[in-house]
C-alpha cells in the first residue's frame, strides 16, 4: 500500500474506507503491522502485557537499539522497560485512550515513539509501538492505531479463546458435531481420537447464554465482545472444575455450549448424568451473575443421550429450552427440555398460527383496547396467569395495589369476554400469551 503522500493530509474517503477495512479484518498480527507500518511510514511492534513480542514489520529504515534487542530476543530490553515504568509511562499508556507520544530513551541509540494498549474490557492485553525514526506521525494518522488496537485485541482474544477450546481444530470438530455434519459415527471417533479428545458415550448438553446481549454489547467495541466471551469461557471452565466436571466447551454467538458426560454408560442409567448436568447449570447460574454482576443468564439443559449420533438434537433441545426460559418465562433461570411440558410445542403453535393467520379474539379485543387507551391490560393479565391467580405476588410484580388488580382483571374479563373462573380459557388464554411473547422476540 503506497504511504501518505504528505504528514498532514487526512486520507481521501476511498482511502479511508480501505484503511478501515484492513485495520478491522486482518487475518494475523503479523498483517496487522505490516498494514499499519505502510500506512504510517515507520516500523511497528506488537508486544504483549508482558513485553513479549507477538509481531513486527519488516524494516525499511534505521533500525535503532532497541527495537533491534526487541527483535532479536523475542521481548522488549530490561532496561528499557524498567525506564518506562519508573517514569510512570506504561501506567499512562494503560489509562490513557489515545496513543501515548514517548520521548526518546536517554543514552541510547533510539529515537521517540508512538504507543496505544490494546484492551478488552478492563484487560491491558498489550501494546502496539511505533518507532518515529522515519518521520513524525500526525495527529490523523496516529488515529489509526485506535483501530488497530481493537484489531489486535480482537486477534489476541480469538488465540486465546483457541487455546481455551483446545485450539481451532477441536471447536471446528464440535460445531460440526452439533451441527450434524457427521454421517458415521466411526468417522467420529476416529477424528476425535486424532484430535485427542474423548468424547462422552453417555451425555447431555447445558448452554449457558447472556439474557440481553445485544443491549449489553451496543455500545462497546469489538475487542470488548470478544473480551467477554473469552473471559466467560474461561469463568465456565474454571466453575465446571470446582464442581469435578471437565467438559467439552464451545463458544457460539452469545453462548457457550458444555457437553458433559461419561466415556461409558453409568451402570445406574441416565439418572446420574441428569443430576450432575442439574447440578452445573445451577452453579453456573448463581455464580455466573456473581462473576458478572451487570449481566444475567439463561440455562438450558437438554435429555440425557448415548451415543454421539445423537448430539444434534441434544444441542437443538437445550436451545430450545433457552429459547422458551428467554422468550417465554423471562430469563434469569435454569430450564430442563425435560420438564418443559407443552411449553415445547408453542413455536409449533406460532408456527400454525402464522401460516392460518389466526388470532384469538379475546386477546385481540384486550391488544386493540390498550393501544386505544395505552393502557396495559394485556401485561396485567398474563401477570396475574403468572401468579396463579394470586393477587398479592401479581400487584407486587405490577407494582400496584392489590385492588387495582382486582379492578383491572374485572375490566379484562368485561372487554375481552373472557371467563377467567373456566379452566379451559384460563389455560387457553395462558397458552396464547406465551405464544403471543415467542411472536414478539422473533
Amino acid at each position: 500500500m503506497a504511504r501518505p503522500a504528505s504528514l498532514g493530509d487526512a486520507p481521501q474517503e476511498s482511502q479511508r474506507r480501505g484503511i478501515d477495512a484492513l485495520l478491522h479484518k486482518p487475518a494475523s498480527l503479523e498483517e496487522l503491522v505490516e498494514t499499519l507500518a505502510d500506512l504510517l511510514g515507520n516500523p511497528v511492534t506488537i508486544e504483549d502485557a508482558a513485553f513479549r513480542l507477538l509481531a513486527y514489520s519488516r524494516q525499511t529504515g534505521r533500525v535503532d537499539a532497541t527495537r533491534r534487542k526487541t527483535i532479536l530476543n523475542k521481548s522488549g530490553p530490561a532496561e528499557y522497560v524498567r525506564w518506562l515504568q519508573q517514569n510512570g509511562m506504561i501506567q499512562r499508556i494503560s489509562q490513557s485512550p489515545e496513543p501515548v507520544r514517548i520521548p526518546p530513551f536517554p543514552g541510547v541509540d533510539q529515537g521517540p515513539r508512538l504507543a496505544i494498549a490494546i484492551r478488552a474490557r478492563d484487560r491491558v492485553l498489550g501494546h502496539i509501538w511505533v518507532q518515529e525514526t522515519e518521520r513524525r506521525v500526525d495527529r490523523t494518522e496516529a488515529r489509526f492505531l485506535l483501530q488497530a488496537a481493537v484489531a489486535a485485541a480482537v486477534l489476541m482474544l480469538r488465540q486465546e479463546a483457541d487455546k481455551e477450546s483446545r485450539g481451532r481444530p477441536v471447536r471446528e470438530f464440535l460445531a460440526d458435531l452439533l451441527d450434524g455434519q457427521f454421517v458415521e459415527e466411526a468417522a467420529v471417533q476416529r477424528r476425535a481420537e486424532g484430535l485427542g479428545i474423548e468424547l462422552p458415550e453417555a451425555y447431555g448438553v447445558v448452554i449457558a447464554d447472556i439474557d440481553g446481549f445485544e443491549r449489553h454489547v451496543v455500545d462497546h467495541d469489538e475487542a470488548w465482545v470478544q473480551g467477554l466471551k473469552v473471559d466467560l469461557l474461561s469463568a465456565i471452565r474454571r466453575l465446571a472444575a470446582a464442581n469435578d466436571e471437565r467438559p467439552l466447551l464451545l463458544t457460539r454467538s452469545d453462548s457457550v455450549v458444555i457437553l458433559i458426560g461419561d466415556a461409558s454408560p453409568p451402570a445406574s442409567g441416565p439418572a446420574a448424568i441428569r443430576t450432575r448436568t442439574r447440578r452445573l447449570a445451577e452453579v453456573l447460574q448463581q455464580r455466573l451473575h456473581e462473576e458478572f454482576p451487570a449481566l444475567s443468564f439463561t440455562i438450558g439443559t437438554s435429555d440425557i443421550f448415548t451415543g454421539v449420533g445423537r448430539l444434534p438434537q441434544a444441542y437443538r433441545q437445550a436451545v430450545e429450552a433457552v429459547r422458551v426460559g428467554k422468550d417465554v418465562l423471562g430469563g434469569r433461570r435454569v430450564v430442563c427440555y425435560a420438564e418443559l411440558g407443552i411449553l415445547r410445542l408453542l413455536h409449533v403453535i406460532q408456527t400454525r398460527d402464522e401460516a392460518e393467520g389466526y388470532h384469538n379474539l379475546h386477546l385481540g379485543a384486550l391488544e386493540a383496547y390498550d393501544r386505544r387507551h395505552r393502557t396495559g391490560l394485556v401485561r396485567t393479565l398474563e401477570t396475574y396467569l403468572d401468579a396463579f391467580g394470586r393477587l398479592g405476588p401479581a400487584a407486587s410484580t405490577l407494582g400496584v395495589h392489590p385492588n387495582t388488580v382486582t379492578y383491572r382483571i374485572k375490566r379484562i374479563q368485561e372487554i375481552s369476554g373472557l371467563d377467567l373462573e373456566d379452566p379451559a380459557q384460563r389455560m387457553t388464554a395462558h397458552l396464547e400469551l406465551k405464544v403471543r411473547r415467542l411472536r414478539k422476540a422473533r
